[in-house]
């Protein structure tokens, strides 16, 4: 990287304060497991919002990886004999589920086009249930 930029490995070193052997020590050495780590969320986060087609910005991004994590607790749970609470009878915040999730289908998939005929929207609302939402 250094030699890339043009600048003299003797001139990056001491503007560092590192000493040159440890320079070389460093770029020879192999990627650390945080590294790793940082590299496969880069390409998961890239993968979710090509996936999108581009809708999901960095909140709905974040959203998706908590949730791919929650996915991940719910099958350790039950692998382990638990059964993951899911909501409750009566509850009335049930419905704030659901109303969210209208509110998404509305700004991710209906206010985006208009459509011709009323099949063409039932297809895409199926697409986005279908494909698109339950991926």
């Amino acid at each position: 990287m250094v030699a890339t930029e043009g600048h003299p490995v003797q001139v990056a070193v001491w503007v560092l304060g590192v000493s040159e052997s440890g320079f070389y020590a460093w770029r020879s050495r192999a990627p650390s497991a945080r590294a790793i780590r940082h590299v496969l969320l880069t390409d998961t986060i890239g993968q979710i919002h090509a996936a999108t087609g581009g809708v999901y910005g960095v909140r709905r991004v974040h959203a998706e990886l908590t949730q791919f994590g929650s996915w991940a607790f719910t099958r350790r749970a039950k692998e382990s004999g638990l059964v993951p609470s899911m909501g409750s009878i009566g509850d009335c915040y049930d419905n704030t589920v659901i109303a969210s999730f209208w509110s998404r289908m509305q700004v991710e998939l209906l206010d985006r086009r208009r459509w011709r005929t009323r099949l063409e929207l039932a297809n895409a609302i199926f697409e986005y249930l279908e494909i698109f939402h339950d991926r």
